[in-house]
């Protein structure tokens, strides 16, 4: 039986009494962190501490954003913290070329986890990206240093991703792409997922929703 926000409430007032005022500040921080990140990510430097302090108090974040009808879930495997919720709201709209970009890095991760010896860093470079969308015909040319910086800032600010963003339009920098984007494309099977990416070919709205909450 789920509790009620009476008692989900006040199971939060008694943990979070138990915090120092530092601990309660850092509890603001990170709360206001994954709010805007989606994902805390243990494998990335600057969310290692928090990834650890919300592990330290799962409860006390799950019974905060239970109030506001957010989940936060641990994914032990993928060593994540991810925030959701299946009321539709706060949800992202992303761009049709965001979207392909997400399905096509999701068949990238996909090719280079069978090929890694760490599953734990998953690198491709710029110069594969465009390959691979030059393969799906899905975008008419190559695709332009405009809308590759704007699209791949787009899934870096929701810690899908990372680079360094001065070396972006060099085809041999390298990006990291996160497990995190195993919760966004959530599709195991390769030939599912280049059905999805054929899908686009006929066309679409210039928008689509992504699963980010």
């Amino acid at each position: 039986m789920v509790p009620n926000k009476q008692t989900i409430g006040l199971n939060f007032f008694n943990q979070i009494q138990k915090l120092t005022e530092t601990e309660k500040e850092k509890f603001s921080r990170i709360c206001s962190k994954i709010l805007d990140k989606t994902f805390l990510i243990r494998q990335k430097d600057s969310d290692k501490e928090d990834y650890f302090f919300v592990l330290g108090h799962l409860t006390l974040f799950q019974s905060y954003f239970m109030l506001m009808d957010y989940a936060i879930t641990h994914y032990e495997a993928d060593q994540i913290i991810a925030i959701s919720t299946e009321v539709d709201r706060n949800r992202v709209r992303l761009k049709r070329v965001d979207t392909i970009m997400l399905l096509i890095l999701r068949l990238l991760y996909q090719k280079k986890a069978k090929e890694a010896t760490q599953l734990n860093q998953i690198l491709v470079s710029v110069g594969e990206i465009h390959d691979e969308i030059e393969k799906t015909g899905l975008i008419k040319g190559k695709i332009t240093k405009t809308e590759l910086q704007a699209t791949m800032r787009t899934l870096k600010s929701y810690s899908l991703i990372d680079f360094q963003s001065s070396k972006l339009f060099n085809d041999d920098t390298r990006v990291e792409i996160y497990p995190s984007l195993l919760r966004v494309v959530n599709i195991d099977d390769m030939s599912k997922l280049e059905t999805q990416l054929n899908a686009y070919s006929t066309g679409g709205d210039d928008d689509e929703d992504d699963d980010e909450d």
